[in-house]
Parts: structure tokens; C-alpha cells; sequence
């Protein structure tokens, strides 16, 4: 599964190592809930509060079409997309992650 989190060896390292040090059943039930999870996309348009997503456009395990989907249902909702960030966006890009949600509590 690291492998499509980031293309970033060194986040690939810290992220097996950091699974590796949790029980199976934990594991096996986190992958299980987000498996099985529903669909709240419907949900979005009535949110009253400000959303903001963060995703890089080479995300490998939700694609950048997904966060596109959520701003055509909640026009108010900031996307910052990151170049050349997987999945692990916070990881891969500190500096940018920051500056994104500096916009979003400004």
C-alpha cells in the first residue's frame, strides 16, 4: 500500500514503519471502515461552514477528480491542489499544506 501514498521514498519509509508498529486487527479494521464507509457527498451542499481541500493532483488512491467532484457540489469550498503530491500531501509538502490552510483560516 505505501507505494501509492507517495512517490517520496523517504514518506514510503516513515509510513510502512509506522504501520508496521500497529496491531493487524487495528490495521485490518481502519482499512475495513474506509472500505465500508458511506458515500457523503450527498451531505456536502448543506454544510454552513467553510471547507477547504488539500489534495495532490497525483494522488494515487483518491484522484484529484474526486476533490473536483466535491467543489461542483459545494461551490463555496476551496480546493488547493498541489503538484506532484500523492496521498500525503502534509508530508510531501510541509510548506504548501501550510500556506493552503493559512487561506482557509484567514
Amino acid at each position: 500500500m505505501t507505494p501509492k501514498l507517495s512517490n517520496e521514498t523517504g514518506v514510503r519509509a516513515f509510513v510502512r514503519e509506522l504501520i508496521g508498529r500497529q496491531s493487524r486487527q487495528a490495521v485490518t479494521g481502519a482499512l475495513k471502515a474506509m472500505a465500508e464507509r458511506a458515500d457523503s457527498m450527498s451531505m456536502l451542499a448543506a454544510l454552513e461552514f467553510p471547507l477547504v481541500l488539500i489534495h495532490g493532483d497525483s494522488d494515487q488512491l483518491i484522484p484529484i477528480e474526486r476533490a473536483i467532484d466535491i467543489v461542483s457540489v459545494k461551490p463555496s469550498a476551496k480546493l488547493f491542489e498541489l503538484k506532484g503530491a500523492g496521498h500525503m500531501p502534509m508530508m510531501e509538502f510541509p510548506r504548501q499544506v501550510a500556506d493552503g490552510l493559512m487561506h482557509f483560516i484567514r
